[in-house]
């Protein structure tokens, strides 16, 4: 399990544009990402789970990845975080 925490930087947060971009991110891994806004979890490959954890800019979020290729994933999430949100 690989654990990362991102404070979001883009000015809307993740409304349905990113939700969608990171959810297609994700499907490129085997892994499950989860999302986490305050207690509430949810998996990054549905979109509209995502939106509804309403993430706005400047809150902080944690990832979660869990699976056979964990590592690569948790870079290429990474990446995608610090590149689009």
């Amino acid at each position: 399990m690989h654990k990362f925490r991102y404070v979001i930087k883009g000015k809307k947060g993740i409304h349905l544009k990113p939700a969608g971009c990171l959810a297609k991110e994700a499907w490129k891994y085997e892994s499950e990402i989860k999302m986490a806004k305050d207690s509430k979890s949810v998996t990054v490959t549905e979109p509209l789970a995502v939106i509804g954890l309403r993430v706005k800019c400047g809150d902080s979020v944690e990832i979660e990845i869990n699976g056979a290729d964990e590592v690569i994933a948790c870079e290429g999430i990474k990446d995608f975080f610090e590149n689009n949100l």
